[in-house]
């Protein structure tokens, strides 16, 4: 395996230099950043700056952070996902606010609100707040961050269509919204919160992705960890359509890294050892196994090791440490990943290009994008990238 990038995860202001922003796939809602709402199937930089240090997607919108720590967004704004106070469609990148201290490595705009965390390890959310999923004790939609009580030491954080979850510094894990599919990982799936409430007792969580009513989770120890609904095999635990309400463990390994979501009912994780694994649905070559028929792609309900970029076996140089994102709105069959080389691979559906190759072909193994990429995030149809 390659060597593994540092200083990746750093605080606002103090991280990498900064990358050009480039954007591709569909822009109905002007979340390419490129100023109309013209649907591209190549690359196309946002913007001649070169100061980007993080970009995540959202469901038909956009958020992103400098290296001065101001954060920015562009696109659908219908319940105030971009936080810029105010509900209008944003074609070109508008700062949200003035703060300058948003942590780069820690950014998740979700279907229809966001969550970040600040250098000072304080939770912020914005948006819909529909279910309490805000976390704010309320239902309402606010169209600025607005912190989530007066606690610090905040580290990480995602979200599912409807609820969202948290991680501290302390390694306890906390979860608001609404908990139909199991998402709030409680053990009951008819409450509803409307402020963060600790998932038992455990301060061995470490890090965690959301998928469609549910969340993957990697602990301390290794071991890889998943909750809610199950369709088609997403939650990767070896169940048949079984919803989870409570966290539980995906196979034995202690060796998983970084867990990641594809869109749908499609997940997969990172191994310390470079490779990359799936599972659940195989719609459009979701999780790049290409074992798939043309009519029916083959699911699994257990996690499978991606096919090597070249034929055969499970490649070992993929990047990690927040290298491999996608928004929770989808990704609906499509993913890209950075490998240890900067080069960029996709793979899947993409009927509006947002795999950046010129065309709108499915792919059922990883393609390589030209040039030398740093990160890379999918959302619903659009997908966003910082470029070396």
């Amino acid at each position: 395996m390659s060597n593994w990038p540092l200083g990746i995860i750093s605080s606002a202001g103090g991280g990498a230099s900064g990358f050009a922003l480039w954007t591709w796939g569909l822009n109905t809602s002007g979340e390419l950043g490129h100023g109309g709402t013209t649907t591209v199937s190549s690359p196309v930089q946002v913007g001649t700056d070169e100061d980007w240090v993080n970009a995540q997607c959202g469901m038909f919108f956009t958020l992103a952070i400098r290296n001065n720590g101001t954060l920015w967004g562009f696109g659908k704004n219908n319940v105030g996902q971009l936080g810029d106070n105010s509900t209008t469609v944003r074609s070109s990148p508008v700062q949200i606010g003035t703060d300058e201290d948003w942590l780069d490595a820690v950014l998740s705009p979700n279907q229809y609100n966001c969550s970040a965390i600040k250098a000072d390890g304080t939770l912020w959310t914005w948006g819909s707040g529909s279910f309490g999923r805000n976390g704010l004790g309320n239902t309402s939609t606010v169209c600025v961050p607005t912190q989530v009580g007066s606690e610090t030491g905040w580290a990480d954080c995602g979200g599912t269509d409807q609820a969202a979850a948290f991680i501290k510094q302390n390694g306890t894990l906390w979860t608001t919204g609404r908990g139909t599919g199991g998402a709030l990982a409680n053990g009951d799936a008819s409450v509803n919160f409307s402020t963060p409430v600790q998932v038992g007792s455990l301060t061995d969580w470490k890090l965690l992705h959301g998928k469609f009513r549910g969340m993957y989770c990697v602990k301390t120890d290794g071991t890889l960890w998943t909750w809610g609904e199950d369709d088609d095999g997403a939650n990767g635990d070896g169940g048949s359509d079984v919803t989870r309400s409570s966290p539980i463990q995906i196979g034995s390994d202690t060796d998983w890294k970084e867990p990641f979501h594809c869109g749908g009912n499609t997940g997969g994780c990172l191994k310390t050892n470079g490779e990359l694994w799936g599972w659940g649905h195989g719609r459009g070559g979701g999780w790049a196994h290409n074992d798939e028929n043309v009519s029916g792609l083959a699911n699994s309900t257990v996690p499978k090791v991606y096919e090597n970029v070249l034929g055969g076996g499970g490649d070992d140089d993929w990047q990690g440490e927040h290298r491999i994102r996608s928004g929770i709105g989808g990704g609906d069959g499509h993913q890209g990943t950075v490998k240890s080389t900067d080069e960029l691979y996709m793979w899947g559906t993409q009927d509006n290009g947002q795999l950046g190759v010129g065309n709108t072909t499915r792919l059922n193994s990883p393609v390589q994008v030209a040039g030398s990429w740093y990160r890379v995030a999918t959302g619903v149809e659009h997908t966003v990238a910082l470029k070396r």
